[in-house]
């Protein structure tokens, strides 16, 4: 039955498609905001679809409906007035930034990002903070299409947030700003958190720029091993658009410049084996005892990353060392663990593909990482 009014609504807008101002009470545009708040979500569409077929007629009945107390209505308004990218929805669509609803807001943030009108871009920076993350996710994605340099600065900031989706949106929507963003991106790989070094060093790779080739070969060295990843493939994303290893999957055979940190040759396994057959501290049995009453005696937080490097994943051990590394010398009670780590054979291999080919970016060695704990 409700199908088949609407048919008849929509005969009648055919009928009518020379209004252009003012709707009646009695009006097929009146009859079709009435559809709006009809629970079914088709019915629904095909109102919009025949409002949208009135034009420019369509534009200012939608905005009143913004004020609408029924959200379903709200909803529909304000999505249907992003498709009709029409200026004088701009200003009603800022406003519904602030809705109650946050679908009403998130539909906004797209509906204006549609639009693309300038006076748009503070306010949906503004949005970039809503408390409600869906929000913020749209503000993020639509302040990327606008591609004005006013929006870097709070995406850089964006990069900070606890929400690793929005982070990745910030980075996403900064890539999309093109070479205005990369400056600031590099910038962004001296912060202090490992987060924001991570989506800088993913978003440089994706602009594809060569300034950004010396930075991340410097993030090469970073102590935490997931930023040290990042970088050697956004690196591999840059050379390739170069031209350089383009043909071949990258190895650990390729200049000094090449990807990854420096990879520990590990030798053939049942050299390994044997070595780890034999006690280490054959000759030295009192200097094991030391190491080992200094392990029982080191704090909680040292016990665990001790535990990690006798457990766990290739990544996981490394990652272990690093932390040992970085808390220096009170990282005493973990020499034993550090160097029974050194003859370990693990590895975890970091892989990107591009193309359908795999590229090897770098290795992660438990035992090198431990080597150089040990130096420290």
């Amino acid at each position: 039955m409700r199908i088949w009014i609407l048919g008849v609504l929509l005969l009648c807008v055919y009928a009518h498609g020379s209004i252009r101002t003012g709707y009646s009470q009695e009006s097929p545009i009146n009859n079709l905001l009435e559809t709006l708040k009809d629970d079914d979500r088709n019915v629904r569409a095909e109102a919009i679809n025949a409002l949208l077929k009135l034009g420019p007629a369509a534009v200012d009945p939608l905005i009143s409906e913004l004020k609408s107390q029924n959200v379903s209505v709200r909803r529909e308004a304000v999505a249907a007035l992003g498709r009709t990218k029409d200026p004088r929805a701009v200003n009603p669509l800022i406003a519904a930034l602030k809705d109650e609803d946050a679908v009403v807001s998130y539909r906004a943030t797209v509906a204006l990002k549609d639009i693309r009108d300038p006076s748009a871009v503070d306010p949906l920076i503004t949005a970039l903070k809503d408390k409600d993350a869906l929000v913020s996710y749209g503000a993020a994605e639509a302040l990327g299409e606008f591609k004005d340099p006013r929006a870097i600065d709070p995406l850089i900031t964006a990069l900070k947030d606890t929400n690793p989706l929005l982070r990745k949106l910030a980075a996403s929507a900064l890539v999309k700003l093109g070479t205005a963003a990369v400056a600031p991106l590099i910038a962004a790989l001296g912060s202090q958190d490992d987060d924001v070094r991570m989506e800088a060093a993913v978003a440089l790779g994706d602009t594809k720029d060569a300034r950004a080739i010396v930075p991340l070969n410097a993030l090469l060295k970073d102590p935490n091993s997931e930023v040290r990843s990042r970088a050697a493939s956004a690196l591999a994303r840059i050379r390739d658009l170069s031209g350089r290893n383009s043909d071949a999957p990258v190895n650990k055979n390729v200049d000094s410049r090449r990807l990854g940190s420096y990879i520990l040759d590990i030798k053939d396994s049942r050299e390994n084996q044997s070595l780890l057959g034999e006690s280490l501290f054959k000759n030295a049995a009192p200097l094991k005892q030391r190491l080992t009453e200094w392990e029982k005696a080191s704090p909680e937080p040292m016990r665990e990353q001790i535990k990690k490097l006798r457990s766990g994943d290739a990544s996981s051990r490394a990652d272990a060392a690093i932390q040992l590394r970085k808390a220096g010398s009170s990282s005493q009670g973990a020499i034993l663990a550090l160097i029974e780590t050194l003859y370990d054979s693990g590895v975890d291999k970091q892989v990107y593909v591009d193309g359908g080919v795999p590229h090897l970016t770098t290795i992660v060695s438990p035992a090198e990482e431990a080597a150089e704990t040990l130096a420290r």
